[in-house]
């Protein structure tokens, strides 16, 4: 699938902990891992700093009881709508094994 990435990056730290500053312009699709069960989320977002301090406050439901989390991946796209889209595609059964093999390989 052709995911119209502006520039791919992979990141990987605790959250709090970012390894420099997030260019806000653009937009993301990101993967956190829970250190508690293991689990990954998926999400997209505008803005990948303010998203990343509501999941390590506890503001987001979906991950809230599975604190502390790990950022292990994210992608940056010129629209929302690019993000979004790479999301929905990492949740069906085809994004998701080729997102598994990019972290198999990793």
């Amino acid at each position: 699938m052709q995911s119209g990435v502006a520039s791919g990056r992979h990141e990987t730290c605790r959250l709090g902990q970012a390894s420099g500053k997030i260019r806000e312009t653009m937009n993301h699709f990101y993967v956190l891992r829970s250190e508690k069960d293991g689990k990954l989320y998926k999400g997209s977002t505008s803005n990948l700093t303010k998203r990343l301090l509501d999941h390590k406050m506890g503001r987001v439901f979906a991950t809230k009881s599975r604190r502390p989390l790990i950022l292990i991946y994210s992608e940056s796209f010129t629209t929302y709508d690019e993000a979004l889209k790479r999301e929905k595609y990492s949740k069906t059964l085809r994004g998701g094994k080729k997102l598994k093999k990019l972290f198999d390989n990793l």
